[in-house]
């Protein structure tokens, strides 16, 4: 229940204010699985419009992200591709940004030649 009320609340900040100021943020997540309640505060209490994730440790179809997206949220990721055969391990590795409901985020195609050792969105 509270959850849910203070995602409303954030929702109504972000379309509501006006201000010439993007305040951004980055964490190295280690897992955003457990996380999310802690990671939404971090948002809430320190104002951050977009948020850059290392780390997220996460797959395509992660919870938390769809959660996220379901209360308002943009997100947009990048989960490491699982090596063949796949298996229920960690999938370490993996980048994603959130923003606040009102600000659009979208993929960026870089031409650059397939990197093998650095993520990116």
């Amino acid at each position: 229940m509270q959850r849910q009320g203070f995602l409303r609340s954030r929702a109504r900040r972000a379309a509501a204010t006006t201000h010439d100021q993007l305040i951004a943020g980055f964490v190295n997540i280690r897992s955003v699985q457990n996380k999310l309640d802690d990671l939404l505060a971090v948002i809430r209490d320190r104002s951050i419009d977009v948020l850059c994730l290392a780390e997220t440790w996460h797959d395509d179809d992660c919870v938390g992200f769809r959660r996220l997206r379901a209360a308002g949220y943009n997100v947009v990721d990048r989960p490491r591709p699982r090596s063949a055969p796949p298996d229920l391990s960690t999938n370490h590795g993996s980048v994603a940004v959130i923003a606040v409901p009102g600000i659009n985020l979208s993929r960026v195609n870089v031409a650059t030649p397939q990197l093998s050792t650095f993520e990116h969105i």
